[in-house]
């Protein structure tokens, strides 16, 4: 027998799905939506620049791997994927560096999101004038993917 849902049984019912982790909200303080949350150390001023290098030419971390970074500045935000073996809708952390010598890497990963947060408690975000020098590194377990990043004194 089919269950009869109602209007507000099946709204509740997808909000329920997007209850992941707010990845944005953790680092902005901030908790109300989550698709389309976002968090960026550019300052408001720097915007235009911001948006001109986020559209341009972006390369994937996994492409970056082993390779020095100098962050510059950070953009974050949460991204709603389906799960390639499943179909299950999840919200991920999209993150895009910026490197002071204009390039910008990406990646769509929970670990680098970890290992970022850490990094950011312990020492600082990076802005325009307090870089961060980071090496992405690369594991895998199976199919899985996993990033974080070495931190490199200045």
């Amino acid at each position: 027998m089919e269950e009869n849902k109602n209007a507000v049984a099946v709204i509740t019912e997808e909000n329920e799905v997007l209850r992941d982790k707010d990845y944005a909200a953790i680092w902005s303080g901030e908790s109300e939506a989550l698709i389309g949350r976002d968090f960026t150390t550019y300052s408001e001023e720097d915007f235009p620049e911001m948006l001109e290098r986020m559209t341009g030419d972006i390369i994937k971390l996994q492409d970056a791997v082993n390779t020095t970074i100098e962050v510059e500045n950070i953009y974050m935000e949460n991204v709603q994927m389906a799960d390639n073996k499943t179909g299950e809708l999840k919200v991920l952390p999209r993150i895009l560096l910026f490197a002071k010598d204009g390039k910008v890497y990406s990646c769509v990963s929970v670990t680098a999101f970890n290992s970022l947060t850490k990094i950011f408690k312990f020492m600082h975000m990076p802005h325009k004038g307090d870089t961060l020098k980071l090496i992405p590194k690369k594991s895998s377990n199976g199919e899985k993917q996993f990033y974080s990043f070495k931190v490199l004194n200045k």
